[in-house]
């Protein structure tokens, strides 16, 4: 565990369609801090008391790469938590007739990895290398926009 509180981190999770050859995007970014860890906390707690199979709440991630959200026209973002603590974040493309969605998340790792991360730290959460790969990509190209020429 480290010694200083982690105020916040950044997540980045590998992402598709719910329909093969779907247009989708590959991976997801969002923010963890306090807040975030005790909404997730609540919802599993609420599945858990009311036996639901999982809770739904307004959350909008960033969808990558980057042109992916316009271009999709994303509607509808929801963080979806169920009682085991699996997670994920789902949204709908507004002509495509199927899902986005991330790769399923425990919450009981992620926030393991949060508490031990350093603050402002990126933690890469999904399996596959071409995750990271895509993510460091757009960065790099978003910082290249940034530059003056």
């Amino acid at each position: 565990m480290s010694s200083q509180i982690v105020n916040s981190a950044r997540a980045v999770i590998g992402a598709s369609g719910t329909i093969d050859g779907s247009e989708a995007p590959t991976f997801a970014v969002f923010d963890i801090d306090r807040a975030f860890i005790a909404t997730v906390s609540r919802l599993i707690n609420l599945c858990n008391e009311h036996k639901l199979t999982e809770a739904r709440t307004v959350h909008y991630p960033a969808w990558g790469p980057g042109w992916i959200e316009e271009e999709l026209k994303l509607q509808n973002g929801e963080l979806v938590v169920q009682p085991n603590g699996i997670f994920r974040f789902t949204d709908y493309p507004k002509y495509g007739g199927y899902l986005i969605q991330t790769a399923d998340v425990d919450f009981n790792q992620l926030r393991s990895k949060f508490d031990s991360a350093v603050d402002g730290e990126v933690l890469f959460l999904a399996k596959e290398p071409y995750v990271r790969q895509y993510y460091e990509q757009e960065y790099e190209q978003s910082a290249r926009e940034l530059v003056p020429s």
